[in-house]
């Protein structure tokens, strides 16, 4: 469309042709959908389009426009949501549909004066839009925005946007609208008075449904608004055919046919979850699943291919009319990682995405706060062409793919949301495939509301949900999910590949380290000695170093930061490593466990227990929560060799309190102490098989957590959903609780040093919009040299002597020359007398 009014709503676009465009793309989005109610749903979604700048029309805003100064009557969110409110009525009043809908011209307010910023609370405080309505609103400033907009000229731009969807809108009556508050001698025009009434009886209804029903809207608009202003007319074109064999071409091309008995029994449970998708009644089955499989039984694979056939199944169902879909969200950056690796790998094996080792992003993309920005299209019988930057970066943050994987932070935060960049891509959410990896990692005190809002999605949005995990918590009851193996206990009773060895009693940590000195230097088999606090890491670590050097002293420290000699490797991991540093030495661990050449002793932190990949003979665990327990013992004899694993479980603590209580939840811990009490009685020297382990301790376990843990938290959160007090959501749901943290840049070469130059004179040369691009370009590069340190306040302020990257806030580095006082290879993070820290880092 080309405008023929001169009105404009950026500087080198006609505010018809935006709005417009924003309604049309905001309609699309919404009737691809499987919803009730869509085709209402799907002309709702356009008047919002076309009446979210409406106030854009004002003499102020356009001589913003102009350069001719700021005014605050330049502002358009308030008018333009009134507008829209007024417009939804309408529409509901002419089609008969008000008495069902008449929440909807409620809702189009909400999501107009809030499509700049974030959602609010509708009533009860300060600055609710209720109190936005009947205080904080000038009568004066809004008769005069009015009386500055071109009436005859808008009344034609919406006569043609009415006409352009049939609507059966007079756009003559939008004179009504404008005289009732022109014309009002009240202190507040009736239409403030009737929309605040109407917020307030919204939020008193308590619905959940309300909180979807304005979060579908707000997602749909700004998604449509920003994507439009980035110069992206239209999503990229959905991938819909996905080959059928995609995982199964994967197996046989890296496993071949199975052999060992593992992998037999690995076959037997993809087969199996497969036969049941097959199976599913979908218009009748329950659509929460469960693969309740042990560690090591290919759960990845396995859920993924159930996943595809689903979609497969629900597109063949729906005729062609619903294409759901995929997304993987897991809890760990590490374990997104290593998967998103896998499910590249499957789709380069295929002859019909292999673009010489690119993946289009319409097809797959990763997505964290980390990931990469960068995204391909894929255009029917065309190359993959790459969009700029600020493109990409939209359409992965509103997950225009067919596969995504994520974190349970982007996922969650984005169901629970109120902020106007996480809500962007709720839309894309409604009638996918989420698949849950390790779910028990979701903190209890959430169990209830994460249950709830699942239910939602299932039952009102058509999602499907598949929950992976070795121990299944009880957020569902085994009669509330269907499950994708018929008898799990048949295959955790066929892995037997570790005893555990429990020891309860308190024990200090420097008594603990001459212990595993003598492990190392008495026995010949790989070990990993997982602990709960970085410090106590580092510092046996630190102690097995110097120990070991006295009895190897020509032992080195090589460029991996991997103390070795001809026979042994001692590695340290943690969070105080540098990302590029953690992958080498994981990657290298696998690789070695390959040749079996040295001996490996693996001192880390609980980076390793969920999906990582690797493999030892002995496992050395400091206590925590009996999930973690069981993620740890997954990397113990993977493969099930003969020579069965052990895991020794010790409860270490220092002169204040035992480590795992800096940590983890105590209701947590006491509940673990007490399950392992009960499932050790009777037992010789605390020691249990696997197959007996797990089936007997980990439901005794979700029991007693279930039983003994507050629901207070999600009983608040959900009663704020319900009314929607979007204000409040912040404060009252954290996956991850908030803690002073500081970025550190490390100067570890001159690759480094140069990135950060390179870094700082970019951002010296732009300003706005434009250095949060420059910054996020850096992002991933900046990342592997960087370390996010979680430390008490009075200690980052320390940390605030060192120079700051320019242009980046929270981030210091630590110049080359100086990290030796700072930064050391092996160990990581570890600052000198010198440094002058003072820190206290547990």
């Amino acid at each position: 469309m080309s405008s023929s009014s001169s009105l404009k709503s950026h500087p080198d676009t006609y505010l018809e042709d935006h709005l417009e465009a924003v309604g049309s793309l905001a309609k699309d989005l919404l009737a691809a959908k499987k919803l009730s109610s869509v085709k209402l749903y799907s002309q709702v979604a356009y008047l919002l389009g076309i009446s979210h700048d409406f106030a854009k029309a004002t003499r102020f805003f356009q001589d913003l426009l102009a350069g001719k100064g700021r005014s605050k009557k330049a502002n358009h969110s308030f008018l333009s949501a009134l507008f829209s409110y007024w417009l939804v009525q309408e529409y509901l009043q002419i089609t008969d549909q008000w008495e069902t809908f008449e929440h909807l011209p409620a809702i189009a307010f909400i999501v107009i004066s809030r499509h700049h910023s974030n959602l609010t609370n509708l009533w009860g405080e300060a600055n609710s839009l209720y109190e936005k309505l009947l205080v904080d609103a000038d009568p004066i400033d809004l008769k005069e925005q009015l009386q500055s907009i071109p009436l005859e000229e808008i009344i034609e731009i919406y006569d043609r946007l009415f006409k352009k969807e049939k609507l059966p809108i007079n756009a003559e009556d939008i004179g009504h609208f404008v005289d009732e508050i022109v014309n009002s001698e009240k202190s507040k025009p009736a239409i403030l008075r009737k929309i605040a009434r109407s917020l307030k009886k919204l939020s008193k209804l308590k619905d959940l449904e309300k909180f979807f029903e304005i979060l579908l809207f707000f997602s749909v608009l700004i998604d449509a608004d920003k994507l439009l202003a980035a110069g992206i007319n239209s999503v990229p074109p959905r991938i819909e055919s996905i080959p059928e064999d995609f995982i199964d071409n994967y197996k046989k091309e890296n496993f071949g046919p199975p052999k060992t008995t593992i992998n037999k029994t690995r076959e037997r449970a993809y087969n199996e979850t497969l036969q049941i998708v097959e199976d599913l009644d979908l218009d009748k089955d329950n659509r929460i699943l469960s693969l309740n499989l042990p560690t090591g039984c290919g759960k990845t694979l396995t859920g993924l291919a159930a996943a595809l056939l689903l979609r497969k199944r629900i597109q063949k169902h729906s005729k062609g009319q619903l294409t759901p879909r995929i997304i993987y969200s897991l809890p760990f950056l590490s374990i997104i990682d290593q998967n998103s690796q896998v499910i590249e790998e499957i789709i380069q094996l295929s002859d019909e995405f292999a673009n010489d080792g690119e993946t289009p992003g319409n097809l797959f993309l990763k997505h964290h706060h980390l990931a990469e920005i960068a995204y391909k299209k894929q255009e029917p019988g065309a190359e993959l062409f790459e969009l700029p930057q600020n493109q990409a970066f939209l359409l992965i943050e509103s997950w225009h793919s067919e596969i995504i994987i994520t974190t349970f932070i982007q996922l969650f935060h984005s169901l629970i949301s109120y902020r106007n960049r996480t809500s962007r891509k709720f839309h894309n959410i409604v009638n996918s495939i989420i698949i849950l990896d390790e779910i028990q990692s979701i903190p209890n005190e959430y169990w209830e509301v994460i249950k709830e809002i699942l239910n939602w999605l299932a039952k009102k949005y058509h999602c499907w949900i598949i929950i992976m995990t070795a121990t299944i918590p009880l957020i569902f009851s085994s009669e509330e999910t269907k499950k994708l193996v018929a008898v799990p206990e048949d295959y955790f009773a066929e892995f037997d590949r570790f005893n555990f060895s429990i020891d309860l009693e308190p024990k200090q940590f420097e008594e603990f380290k001459p212990r595993i000195l003598k492990e190392i230097t008495q026995g010949d088999k790989d070990l990993m000695v997982i602990l709960n606090t970085i410090r106590s890491c580092k510092e046996l670590y630190s102690f097995l170093k110097e120990e070991l050097t006295n009895i190897y002293p020509n032992a080195i420290i090589d460029k991996s930061g991997v103390w070795q000699t001809e026979a042994l490797e001692l590695y340290c991991l943690s969070t105080h490593i540098l990302p590029i540093h953690r992958l080498k030495k994981i990657n290298r661990i696998k690789e070695e466990k390959k040749k079996r050449k040295k001996k490996k002793v693996i001192v880390t932190t609980q980076l390793v227990e969920a999906g990582v990949d690797i493999s030892v003979d002995k496992i050395v665990r400091d206590f925590a929560p009996l999930d973690c327990l069981i993620q740890a013992a997954g990397r113990c004899n993977r493969n099930n060799s003969p020579n069965k694993g052990e895991i020794n479980i010790v409860q270490l603590q220092d002169e204040r309190t035992a480590f795992s209580n800096y940590i983890y939840d105590r209701t947590l811990t006491f509940a673990t102490e007490e399950i392992l009490k009960k499932t050790l009685a009777g037992k010789k020297k605390g020691i249990i098989s696997e197959k007996i382990f797990t089936a007997k301790a980990t439901r005794d376990y979700y029991w007693q957590i279930e039983k003994k843990s507050s629901k207070e938290k999600s009983t608040t959160l959900l009663s704020q959903l319900k009314m929607l007090r979007f204000g409040e959501i912040a404060q009252s749901f954290q996956l991850i609780k908030d803690q002073a943290t500081i970025q550190l840049f490390i100067e570890l070469n001159a690759e480094a040093k140069k990135m950060r130059e390179n870094l700082e004179e970019e951002l010296q040369e732009i300003r706005g919009y434009q250095k949060k691009m420059v910054r996020l370009k850096y992002r991933k590069a900046i990342n592997d040299y960087s370390l996010g340190l979680n430390i008490f306040l009075r200690e980052v302020g320390k940390l605030k002597n060192l120079p700051e990257i320019t242009g980046m806030n929270y981030y210091r580095y630590v110049l080359n020359d100086k990290l030796d006082s700072w930064y050391q290879r092996d160990i990581g993070f570890n600052p000198t007398e010198e440094a002058s820290i003072g820190m206290r880092i547990i």
